[in-house]
């Protein structure tokens, strides 16, 4: 039968773990810094366009370098043609140093909440210039529990942040993030429902 090979006779569940964050499959229980590990492995594989399956040790790797030594620009999808200045932000945000709040971090407390991290995106996309004192990106329709949430929680922007909102160059760099975030996500789309 040709579709033999894909089917599990013992009806045994098997799963890629490339999303799963570790302390979970260690007995850990579910919150948002859990659900943001998946959300960073999502942004890495959109940025690389590679599999999630130890996507860092692979990358490490095929360059021979450690993770934060690797050139965001080298590690970024070419055919996406992600600007370098995007390909950085997004790498850090997913995964950064280990002094840095990065989505990946090994360590929840050292990972950025959601609406953190969201934020950062917002940035991103929409090419907010600003820094300190600058009010955050206006959240869109609907998202007013997100903004709640990150004022509640006392959110300053971190180095990161600022460097993302002061990555505007003009309404072409904001045109070429979202046409980057735009493909990445169609290459992705397609793996999760295989």
């Amino acid at each position: 039968r040709p579709d033999a090979s894909v089917r599990c006779p013992s009806n045994a569940l098997y799963m890629s773990t490339g999303y799963l964050c570790l302390s979970i499959s260690k007995g850990g229980e579910y919150s948002s810094k859990t659900d943001g590990y998946a959300i960073g492995i999502t942004l890495l594989v959109c940025l690389t366009n590679r599999s999630e399956v130890q996507l860092t040790d692979r990358c490490e790797d095929e360059f021979e370098e450690d993770w934060t030594d690797i050139d965001a620009a080298k590690l970024s999808d070419v055919a996406a043609g992600w600007p370098v200045d995007a390909a950085r932000a997004v790498k850090d945000l997913a995964q950064a140093g280990d002094g840095q709040k990065s989505l990946c971090h090994h360590s929840l407390r050292k990972r950025p909440t959601l609406p953190e991290a969201l934020l950062t995106l917002r940035a991103l996309l929409s090419g907010t210039q600003g820094g300190a004192g600058v009010e955050e990106a206006a959240p869109a329709f609907g998202d007013e529990a997100a903004a709640a949430a990150a004022r509640t929680t006392g959110y300053e922007p971190s180095p990161l942040s600022v460097q993302v909102r002061g990555m505007r160059t003009g309404g072409d760099a904001q045109a070429r993030i979202q046409d980057n975030m735009l493909l990445a996500f169609k290459t992705l789309m397609p793996r999760l429902d295989a």
